[in-house]
């Protein structure tokens, strides 16, 4: 099979949709399939074209999915994806790698990136991409002939593109959600008019439309789909995923004294970085200094205890320490981190050494990640005590990073639950630790989050604070919840089980000549299954639309 790709985000992009695409064509690839990327230079999370890259012109490069060692070749080579994703310019290539499968052609267009995010210049950055991609994906449908071209919302401004030149070569189109951006951009009032609501959603719905198949993450949001009016038979699922053996509770013993939560297996990221590696940027402390940079050995990470591996990140090795790693930006609602470690603060032993007069345990709270709102975060942040910021960690050291974790923090602003499913969940489950979550009740994060950790409303702050403080004076109830988070990854979550299921998507999608013989079955992801049946898609759709406000 030949699937061209057209995105905003790809890899080598450590997080969010960057990620998810990234491992998906590369999985896909392995598979045998013929891959084609269409796609922009990596700028996301930092908001910064990646060294290496060009924001102003064309570059073609390949992917070696099978992880050949590739040295420098024509500009620069770049090796950022993790372990088994590899860049190399077409005349290194033909100079120095060996190809065995077929490789990733992937075409990066012109971005514009704004240094200061604000929602015009947010429309600006994402036409910049939407009109310099257009040639090139007119190019790639008659020249690459593909069978199914693929587009991921954001950004929304791909779809014309893609829709036309799958219409132009006789491919299928896909349209996979991540998020609702449109809609978001409304509800967090990143946008504002309503006359303009109303005509980039309609045009947005108009779009989704015309897609042969129209994808999203979880169940509400395939429910949202067909409250736009896309066709419950032309609705799947597409859960996010995650690798369960990279992400997982190291043998250690955490901070406050709990036990490991269950031994290790091999652990692919640190195999395949034996190197000392400093971590990236300032550490800021409580009253807004910077701390020295911290090194960590990867290879070393792996059966140590928690209170060292804290010390490398520079985290106090004695507190509950709870930990929100993931982008900085609007509908992230991360103040609420912030007014908690005010409020935690004010509490006996949270923000001093040693514990409070009724024996609880201090609570730290730590932000790692950057983005468009990391300025006016830090801005708020300085001076609160039991408060860190650290930079974003390399993909080698992320799980070292989670595993300094007795909790993982989930804010989010109120209205965006149902229109995005964050992807750093998957993670924060994988990691075997409880999540306080901000969701109203029946949203799908409140839906994954209950029994594994806790949901409270967005925007309470003195919910959110006390659920931080329940935990860290209940160790035996933060154990039994991060275990079962554990063992809902592991049985819902895991990327073959849920790409497999895509595959079969994707031939189904080009007709059943197309489709292999396999002995295997898979289970349905996060309570979905690839074309979710469509009677059920449709009631939901009609549950969201009485429940909603006229």
């Amino acid at each position: 099979m030949k699937i061209l790709l057209h995105g905003l985000n790809f890899a080598p992009e450590e997080l969010g949709i960057g990620k998810y695409s990234g491992e998906m064509i590369q999985w896909l690839a392995e598979q045998g399939h013929h891959c084609a990327v269409v796609t922009t230079p990596p700028y996301y999370p930092q908001w910064k074209i990646g060294e290496g890259y060009f924001g102003g012109r064309y570059c073609r490069e390949w992917l070696e999915a099978s992880g050949e060692k590739v040295g420098a070749g024509d500009g620069r080579a770049v090796d950022e994806g993790g372990p088994s994703l590899r860049f190399a310019r077409p005349s290194q290539r033909e100079r120095e790698v060996e190809i065995g499968a077929e490789p990733i052609r992937v075409i990066r267009c012109p971005l514009w990136v704004p240094g200061k995010v604000s929602g015009l210049k947010r429309i600006i950055h994402l036409a910049s991409f939407g009109l310099s991609s257009v040639p090139v994906m007119l190019w790639k449908a008659v020249t690459f002939r593909p069978d199914v071209i693929l587009t991921v919302e954001p950004a929304a401004m791909c779809m014309p593109t893609t829709w036309l030149a799958a219409r132009l070569c006789g491919a299928k189109a896909w349209l996979h959600v991540q998020d609702f951006e449109v809609d978001a951009a409304f509800e967090l009032g990143i946008l504002k008019q309503p006359l303009l609501k109303r005509m980039v959603l309609a045009a947005e719905a108009f779009l989704m439309r015309r897609f042969d198949r129209v994808s999203s993450i979880s169940p509400n949001m395939q429910a949202k789909l067909a409250e736009k009016g896309v066709h419950p038979d032309r609705i799947a699922g597409l859960p996010n995923w995650v690798d369960c053996d990279m992400i997982r509770p190291l043998d250690a013993v955490t901070g406050n004294g709990t036990k490991p939560r269950e031994p290790p297996a091999s652990d692919p990221a640190a195999e395949s970085d034996t190197v000392s590696r400093r971590i990236d940027g300032p550490h800021f402390t409580a009253d807004g200094s910077a701390e020295p940079k911290v090194t960590v050995d990867a290879a070393a990470a792996d059966g140590i205890d928690r209170r060292s591996l804290r010390q490398r990140f520079g985290i106090p090795a004695d507190r509950f320490v709870a930990l929100y790693a993931g982008n900085i930006g609007a509908k992230q609602g991360l103040e609420i981190i912030v007014d908690a470690a005010k409020a935690l603060a004010e509490r006996p032993g949270d923000g001093d050494a040693g514990r409070g007069d009724a024996g609880q345990v201090p609570v730290h709270l730590v932000i790692c990640g950057t983005g468009a709102a990391v300025d006016d975060l830090r801005a708020r942040a300085q001076g609160v005590p039991g408060l860190q910021l650290l930079p974003p960690q390399p993909w080698q050291h992320f799980n070292e990073l989670m595993n300094c974790a007795d909790l993982h923090l989930l804010p989010q602003k109120a209205g965006a639950a149902d229109l995005v499913m964050p992807s750093k969940l998957t993670g924060m489950l994988a990691s075997g630790r409880p999540v306080v979550a901000c969701a109203d009740p029946g949203t799908q994060i409140a839906d994954v989050v209950q029994g594994r950790g806790v949901v409270v409303p967005a925007g309470d702050t003195a919910g959110f604070t006390a659920a931080i403080r329940m935990l860290a004076d209940d160790p035996v109830l933060c154990g039994e919840l991060g275990r079962a988070a554990r063992r809902f990854a592991v049985d819902h979550l895991g990327r073959d089980a849920i790409l497999r299921r895509f595959e079969s998507a994707l031939f189904d999608l080009l007709g059943p000549s197309e489709l292999p013989q396999r002995a295997d079955s898979v289970p349905a992801p996060l309570g979905s299954t690839t074309g979710a049946h469509a009677g059920e898609i449709a009631q939901a759709a009609e549950l969201r639309r009485s429940a909603t406000p006229q």
